[in-house]
């Protein structure tokens, strides 16, 4: 179903405000149905029967029961998401031949309904996110050949046989993370040779050796987040793939394994929640064509001035939330592509002058809770794209007149909760874009009358929780 439909449908919803007994009929002239919520413990009669999209969550379903959904067979979304089920007969979607999708998550399954699915032959996308599945039998999804996407998280399963996913030929993407798999179940894998997209977050995997992802030579997005403490990512594991996307996320990583280091195709590495105190240069030199790097809460303390060289591309860089308590004027010399940098909260104290130097294309930057006292004069001069400067929450008393004067296209500007007791009158003289000022939670005793002159620009300004005398 188009999303205009989609859309058409959700507006008649909100344009009638139906009651609880008045699914059915309401929705009769709609091929989008929503039931969603109604204490329902069974299909409500008299659905229209060109319905192709059928919304049940928030049930109470139970039992889903042989021919169920006969009186809806043109159906091709249907969703059963928190509706309470337990248990699915053989036959309960028997006739549903335009059925591409089924959301079963956040029900009590404790076993994928095999034999239920694979009278569905047209199904592409399955969610059974969030039940109590452990088991899933050998040729499992037989005959339902265009499967396309696979969503099994937060379950228990333990171990996948290698004929769980046999035939699926044209799987694109399995999401298995949270669950309770010890190892990587290299000959499942054996049977979806085009799979791209794979989610291993949150099992107990300690070891990631180096055939374990052999056979998943067209993976471009791998997700290992949150595996263990101890993990080992053995040389050779991943060197061989041609990865557009990886997560090593919340891995207590001390290290950037070799395996790692050579994946030139990358452009986003997640990295955050790791223990990185000292980042080294050789970790991301031939990852020229990375756009987004995230390095969060990892400890980070030092930051030397080669570790980013090389990432030209480099388009979001995330140091928030870590102990850097300086940086270098060169730190980010090869990142001339930067359009959004995060390195609030952390310990920063003084900024070079010219450590945003030749950043020409950043529009984001957030400084904020840090320990800055002072900004140099010259610090964003180079920075003339700059829409949103985040500065709150630091230790600043005064400002340079001219620190501001070249962000022409500056639109947010964020000073509070400093300790800022006045501002110098051509502060914003040049903040031809600015619409959104924040000044609260400081010392200021008066406003500056460049700011009043801007009254008419701003859409908002904040001067809440300052000493400010009004005569």
């Amino acid at each position: 179903m188009t999303s205009s439909v989609m859309r058409l449908g959700l507006l008649f919803l909100l344009a009638h405000n139906f009651g609880s007994d008045a699914c059915p009929e309401q929705c009769a002239c709609l091929s989008y149905v929503n039931c969603m919520g109604r204490a329902l413990t069974e299909i409500p009669e008299g659905l229209p029967n060109d319905t192709t999209t059928l919304d049940l969550r928030l049930n109470n379903l139970g039992r889903l029961a042989e021919g169920m959904f006969t009186a809806v067979p043109k159906l091709i979304y249907l969703h059963l998401d928190s509706t309470n089920i337990h248990e699915i007969h053989d036959f309960a979607f028997i006739n549903l031949n335009r059925l591409h999708h089924l959301y079963l998550s956040q029900n009590s399954l404790s076993t994928v309904p095999c034999a239920a699915l694979q009278v569905i032959p047209n199904l592409t996308h399955l969610r059974l996110s969030g039940n109590i599945i452990s088991t899933i039998p050998p040729n499992c999804f037989e005959g339902i050949h265009n499967l396309y996407g696979i969503e099994l998280d937060y379950n228990q399963i333990q171990s996948l046989h290698e004929d769980t996913f046999a035939g699926l030929h044209e799987l694109r993407d399995l999401n298995i993370a949270f669950n309770r798999l010890a190892a990587i179940p290299v000959q499942a894998f054996q049977q979806i040779p085009n799979l791209q997209t794979l989610r291993l977050d949150g099992n107990p995997v300690q070891v990631i050796r180096a055939d374990d992802f052999s056979n998943t030579t067209r993976l471009v997005s791998l997700s290992l987040g949150n595996l263990g403490n101890e993990l080992d990512i053995r040389e050779g594991a991943l060197s061989h793939l041609s990865l557009v996307e990886l997560s090593l996320s919340d891995n207590d990583l001390q290290d950037l394994p070799v395996s790692v280091r050579n994946l030139t195709s990358l452009l986003q590495f997640d990295l955050r929640g790791n223990f990185f105190p000292i980042i080294f240069e050789s970790w991301f030199e031939n990852m020229a064509e990375l756009q987004t790097l995230n390095l969060a809460s990892v400890s980070l303390q030092f930051l030397f001035e080669p570790a980013l060289r090389g990432l030209f591309s480099l388009r979001t860089l995330y140091l928030n939330h870590n102990a850097l308590e300086s940086l270098f004027e060169t730190t980010f010399q090869d990142t001339p592509a930067l359009k959004s940098l995060q390195v609030n909260n952390n310990e920063l104290q003084t900024l070079p002058g010219g450590l945003f130097a030749g950043l020409t294309a950043l529009e984001s930057l957030f400084l904020y809770n840090n320990k800055l006292v002072q900004l140099p004069a010259e610090l964003f001069t180079d920075t003339v794209s700059l829409k949103y400067l985040y500065l709150s929450g630091n230790r600043l008393t005064s400002l340079p007149e001219e620190v501001f004067h070249g962000l022409h296209s500056l639109s947010f500007l964020d000073l509070s909760l400093n300790r800022l007791e006045e501002l110098p009158e051509g502060l914003f003289d040049n903040l031809t874009s600015l619409e959104l000022l924040y000044l609260h939670g400081n010392l200021l005793t008066e406003v500056p009358s460049s700011l009043a002159r801007m009254m008419t620009q701003l859409r908002e300004v904040s001067l809440d929780d300052n000493p400010i005398e009004i005569d």
